[in-house]
């Protein structure tokens, strides 16, 4: 592998958006990865001023992360701010928000277990080093 510049990983492309099914309303939508900056402002969005989870502020973020994540075919954002807060209130909705939101987690690497993935096939630092600044020692 060799080292990517800049205008080579801006000019990448994301994987496409994950079909979700939703066999009880006979249809599906799909399931989007966000960009840096919009997951950013949906993590922060649970935080209170000195950088700490609020719960309160957490009311209705698993509405808020479909709401970002759900498109169309083409793309496009299903639902609005408002729709976010009417998918939260709808009874008998939870089960379809919450099979959207497992995937929008998943997409998005939000999980636990997404993170350690991550950390573990990272490997070592460049060429191979541990990270440590110290010279290695050969015996």
């Amino acid at each position: 592998m060799k080292c990517l510049s800049a205008s080579e990983i801006l000019q990448s492309k994301p994987p496409g958006p994950e079909r979700v099914e939703l066999p009880e309303l006979d249809g599906f939508v799909y399931v989007r990865l966000l960009s840096g900056r919009e997951l950013d402002q949906y993590q922060s969005a649970m935080l209170d001023a000195e950088g700490n989870f609020d719960p309160d502020r957490a009311v209705g973020c698993r509405a808020r992360l479909v709401a970002l994540c759900a498109v169309d075919e083409s793309g496009t954002q299903l639902f609005g701010v408002r729709e976010a807060l009417a998918i939260d209130q709808a009874p008998g909705l939870g089960p379809l928000l919450d099979r959207i939101y497992e995937v929008a987690q998943r997409v998005n690497r939000m999980r636990k277990e997404d993170a350690k993935s991550a950390e573990k096939n990272s490997g070592h630092g460049r060429n191979g080093e541990t990270g440590s600044d110290s010279p290695g020692t050969s015996a």
